[in-house]
């Protein structure tokens, strides 16, 4: 599992009469069995999944991504409570 926070800005490269700027590139692999990458752009956080096909069905990490959205919401609700109290995560099917 990987979990990748891109804070440093895309500020690209400039040189005397040339610059070089980023841009994804995808394979349609993922490196790890799951990962998330976090990007931080104009004060606001996007996040990109990626997971093992082998390993995971279609369905079942859409359920893991969801789980994961229900726990980070019910952080930003209750930021005091330690994680094991806050918001139960719906059964799996």
């Amino acid at each position: 599992m990987a979990f990748i926070l891109q804070n440093t800005p895309d500020a690209g490269l400039h040189f005397n009469d040339a610059s070089v700027t980023p841009f994804r590139i995808s394979n349609g692999t993922s490196k790890f069995d799951l990962s998330l990458t976090i990007h931080n752009k104009h004060g606001k956080l996007t996040g990109f999944w990626g997971y093992c096909t082998d390993l995971f069905e279609h369905a079942t990490f859409g359920r893991l991504a969801e789980h994961y959205r229900i726990l980070l919401a019910s952080v930003l609700v209750e930021r005091d409570l330690p994680i094991d109290e806050l918001l139960h995560l719906p059964e799996c099917k």
